[in-house]
């Protein structure tokens, strides 16, 4: 289940490849993944921006981050006051695969986030069991 209607709207009807590149706009902590991206396909219609981050033992520590999506002039905000967004290294290189909880409806959903080095951009897909 997607975890509010922006997603199943971009997934469903605009988009058939499920997923959104990310522009990284700050990068901190010496780690491609880890710092501020954002993706907007229209400032007043649809922004999404994340903040990914990793406790003081980046060994042992997943990385987690929070989000901000805000669409339709804002008529609809689903910005996390808490730890969003859990990620643990995937099978691939420069891949992590977690979940991400929405505070518009407390929904959960899988995703896999790829670093794209050529590019300094993310990949973020939505897992569709």
């Amino acid at each position: 289940m997607l975890f509010s209607y922006f997603w199943e709207k971009l997934i469903y009807e605009d988009s058939p490849s499920y997923f959104l590149i990310f522009l990284c706009y700050t990068l901190s902590f010496g780690q491609e993944l880890l710092g501020n991206w954002e993706w907007i396909e229209n400032t007043e219609e649809r922004s999404f921006r994340i903040t990914l981050f990793q406790d003081q033992d980046k060994s042992k520590s997943p990385i987690k981050g929070i989000h901000c999506g805000e669409y339709y002039n804002r008529g609809r905000v689903d910005c996390a006051s808490a730890k969003s967004i859990f990620l643990k290294p995937g099978e691939l290189p420069n891949s992590w695969t977690g979940s991400i909880t929405s505070d518009f409806s407390g929904e959960t959903s899988k995703i896999r986030v790829t670093y794209i080095t050529t590019k300094d951009q993310l990949s973020w897909e939505i897992i569709i069991p």
